[in-house]
């Protein structure tokens, strides 16, 4: 571990103290944690991590830390951090100032600009675009055909949450489709929308209760509704049934633009930056908005998407998923999707490729890892369909 440097005053530019606060209770932070600590790696900086809880009257308190202490403001004379990162909701932002003295900057991760803070209170934040989440979702839900949409809120009412339902419903009003307010119980709602119909819950956690309400009805999924959540917990939407597509929002992007406002601010202490929104990456395509008017190239999209990063997967897999020939499973994909077979794995496999790309895996591994027979194979399927090469495109996106 670590040691900071005896002052401040003494510590080079390149290497500052820099200290992250968690929630205890939230299983996601782990993720933010692990992408800060390599954004703070890469600056050389001395990184700290402490876990915050709050005591029966509410207020905060350190529950565990990498450096040993009894409380924040003993933390604080410990580590004397220049910096701070918090995330979602650890601790206020009048809990920072006590704790750490007014002139520490301190980067609010995962949490919206407007997140229930008053004007003259409000922190430097990152926080994912909801204009774009809700632009991300409709695009993927319009696939389905539905003239019906609706919005799964949080189970507490929230700023974040109710962002989304709101740009989700200019999305879904503007495209001249009906939008549907929640109204619980849940599964009581989920029967009583008029199907089909595209659902986008708040994030995934949600998604996995809509899909639960929507068995318990009796609502076919996607063929009723097509659900799609937010934050692509992989674990989670690929455990559910049928497996949840997710608007993916990318941790290494997230931490990697809370780190550069937090450097920014460090080293001009007196030039305070300005909230930071950035759009989600993708949506990982799952079984619950796979909407294909035949069955059997619904099912074997799902199939495909399993694996086609397995080591010589092929077309001729993908037909006998389908109970048909090769040259019939080709024409059913033709005529639903508008694609063959192969464009499918093809397109599933870049995917992948580009998120093991942006974790730093060697080319070499992510061909292995993706169901490529070389690395030669692999450059040129992804020159020939992505349009640039692989350096390139390393270099393009700051991996």
């Amino acid at each position: 571990m670590a040691v900071p440097r005896s002052s401040a005053s003494q510590r080079r530019t390149h290497d500052r103290c820099v200290l992250m606060l968690l929630p205890g209770d939230d299983h996601r932070a782990r993720d933010g944690l692990d992408a800060f600590r390599r954004k703070a790696e890469e600056r050389h900086w001395d990184f700290f991590s402490a876990e915050v809880s709050r005591a029966a009257n509410g207020a905060a308190r350190l529950a565990r830390s990498s450096r040993s202490a009894g409380s924040l403001a003993e933390l604080a004379r410990i580590l004397r951090p220049d910096g701070i990162a918090v995330w979602r909701g650890a601790v206020f932002p009048a809990e920072v100032r006590t704790a750490f003295g007014p002139r520490v900057p301190a980067v609010f991760v995962h949490r919206s600009a407007s997140a229930d803070f008053p004007p003259s209170d409000r922190p430097v934040t990152v926080c994912w675009d909801s204009s774009e989440i809700a632009a991300a979702a409709v695009r993927v839900l319009f696939r389905s055909g539905c003239d019906h949409y609706a919005f799964v809120p949080a189970p507490h009412d929230t700023s974040w949450s109710r962002e989304r339902s709101d740009s989700f419903r200019h999305c879904v009003e503007a495209a001249g489709k009906e939008f549907y307010e929640f109204e619980p119980p849940l599964d009581r709602w989920i029967a009583s929308l008029p199907k089909p119909c595209g659902v986008l819950a708040c994030t995934d956690i949600v998604g996995e209760a809509v899909l639960s309400a929507c068995a318990g009805a009796g609502v076919r999924v996607p063929d009723d509704v097509a659900v799609v959540g937010v934050g692509d917990n992989a674990q989670l939407c690929d455990a559910t049934k049928p497996s949840l597509s997710s608007v993916a929002l990318d941790r290494a992007v997230e931490a990697g633009a809370a780190a550069g406002l937090l450097d920014e601010w460090m080293r001009r202490p007196s030039r305070r930056p300005a909230p930071l929104v950035i759009p989600p990456w993708r949506v990982v395509l799952r079984a619950s908005s796979r909407f294909a008017r035949d069955r059997r190239v619904a099912r074997a999209m799902e199939y495909i998407r399993l694996h086609a990063c397995e080591d010589g997967f092929a077309p001729p897999a993908v037909a006998r998923c389908m109970g048909v020939g090769r040259t019939m499973a080709d024409k059913l994909f033709r005529t639903v999707l508008g694609r063959s077979i192969l464009t499918e794995i093809h397109d599933v496999r870049l995917a992948r490729a580009r998120e093991l790309l942006r974790e730093g895996k060697p080319p070499d591994v992510v061909a292995a890892q993706c169901g490529y027979s070389s690395s030669d194979v692999f450059r040129h399927v992804f020159r020939d369909r992505v349009g640039e090469t692989v350096r390139h495109w390393v270099v393009m996106n700051g991996v």
